[in-house]
C-alpha cells in the first residue's frame, strides 16, 4: 500500500494517491456510464471505511488537476455524477472520445 501509480498516455507518474487510482480506474473501466457519489464509494472503499460523500468530490478534483490536459475525460454530470468520456480499449489502455 502507499505510494503513487502510473497512468496516462505516456505511462508518465502523475502522482495519484492509491484512492485516486482506484477512483480514476474504476471510472474507466466503464466508458460512458454516470456514476454518482455513493455508487463510487461503494465500489471504491475497502469494506467498513466510511467517508462524507463531499470527500469523493475532493477526490474527483484532485484527480482531474492531476491530468492536466486530459482532465475533460473525467466528466462531472451536475447533480447526476461523473463518468469518463473516453473510450476504453481493454488492457488499461485509454482514448479520448
Amino acid at each position: 500500500a502507499g505510494g503513487s501509480h502510473d497512468h496516462g498516455a505516456s505511462e508518465q507518474d502523475i502522482g495519484l494517491t492509491p484512492l485516486e487510482y482506484k477512483l480514476l480506474h474504476f471510472i474507466v473501466v466503464h466508458p460512458g456510464q454516470v456514476f454518482n457519489r455513493v455508487q463510487l464509494m461503494k465500489n471504491i472503499l475497502e469494506p467498513g471505511v466510511h467517508v462524507n460523500e463531499e470527500n469523493i468530490y475532493t477526490h474527483v478534483c484532485a484527480v482531474r488537476r492531476k491530468l492536466g490536459i486530459y482532465a475533460s475525460l473525467l466528466e462531472c454530470i451536475p447533480r447526476v455524477g461523473y463518468r469518463f468520456a473516453g473510450t476504453s480499449t481493454g488492457g488499461g489502455q485509454t482514448s479520448a472520445a
